[in-house]
């Protein structure tokens, strides 16, 4: 029955494997560097050597130059799209709209149907809800075709006290009309 060798058995096939490669030449094909025998599963390691030329970090430096810079670019562009999708979901653009398509002035000026200019509207400016600062701007455009600068500011000195608002206005055709003004809204609901 043939068994697993043991320890005693495995050693001494290790020694005649290393005293037949030691009587050998230097240099010929079958020479073996053992140098650790912790293991017996562990096989035995080899010299290593390199056939070719290792490749130069450096030689590729404008290739990763460029990559860097199209990777920054497009990092800044989706933070700044992000933070424009912030103001643009805020609750003060949402009731700054539903003022506006109410009103009847913007209704006159724009016609019906009042939404932003584009499928992606550009929020300008500071809109700070923490701190109580608004001072925005952005383009509104109704059925009849003509688009409207809307701009606000308006701040608050601290929480407690509601907002006030210094400039609420739409700019059509180069003429400011004040929203605050129109008694078609109702301000307090």
């Amino acid at each position: 029955m043939m068994g697993i060798p043991s320890l005693a058995q495995r050693q001494q096939k290790m020694f005649q494997s290393t005293t037949t490669t030691a009587s050998q030449p230097p240099g010929s094909a079958s020479t073996i560097s053992s140098t650790s025998t912790t293991s017996p599963s562990t096989p035995p390691k080899r010299p290593m050597t390199v056939n070719s030329e290792l490749p130069d970090p450096l030689a590729e430096n404008r290739k990763v130059k460029y990559q860097f810079a199209l990777f920054s670019v497009l990092v800044t562009v989706a933070f700044v799209a992000i933070v424009n999708y912030e103001k643009l979901s805020s609750p003060i653009i949402g009731s700054t709209m539903h003022v506006l398509r109410r009103s009847q002035k913007v209704k006159e000026l724009l016609g019906n149907q009042v939404d932003f200019d584009s499928i992606f509207p550009w929020i300008k400016g500071e809109l700070n809800q923490m701190k109580g600062k608004i001072n925005i701007s952005f383009y509104i455009k109704g059925s009849n075709g003509k688009i409207g600068k809307v701009i606000l500011v308006a701040d608050r000195p601290n929480r407690s006290v509601p907002l006030t608002i210094y400039e609420w206005s739409v700019t059509v055709d180069d003429v400011k009309h004040d929203i605050m003004s129109d008694d078609s809204v109702d301000f307090l609901s």
